[in-house]
């Protein structure tokens, strides 16, 4: 007896919801400009969905309106607010199309 399991569309991603591993991404793309990036503590990705932080535009393009806490040059946590504009590129890679520090 044969089995044939059906091949996934390769471009499944693109018609995907991915505002989980958007998040996370955008995380990512935080931290390279925190003078702690091993200090920084960012809402629940589920939390930020939930309140609408994440936004979700066209062709992939998502709009993150968030916080992180980290530490600053002194050691102090602090709060920064951020906006980021991703990309999804393909299954796997973001592009980050704009952000801005608050």
């Amino acid at each position: 007896m044969l089995f044939f399991c059906p091949k996934e569309d390769p471009n499944a991603w693109k018609y995907r919801d991915n505002s989980y591993k958007t998040y996370e991404m955008c995380q990512e793309f935080v931290k390279d400009n925190l003078k702690s990036p091993s200090s920084a503590v960012f809402p629940e990705t589920y939390s930020e969905i939930k309140r609408g932080a994440i936004k979700t535009l066209k062709d992939q393009e998502y709009i993150i309106n968030s916080y992180v806490d980290s530490q600053n040059s002194f050691g102090a946590m602090i709060r920064t607010h951020f906006i980021v504009k991703l990309k999804q590129v393909d299954e796997s890679h973001w592009r980050k199309l704009d952000e801005l520090f608050i």
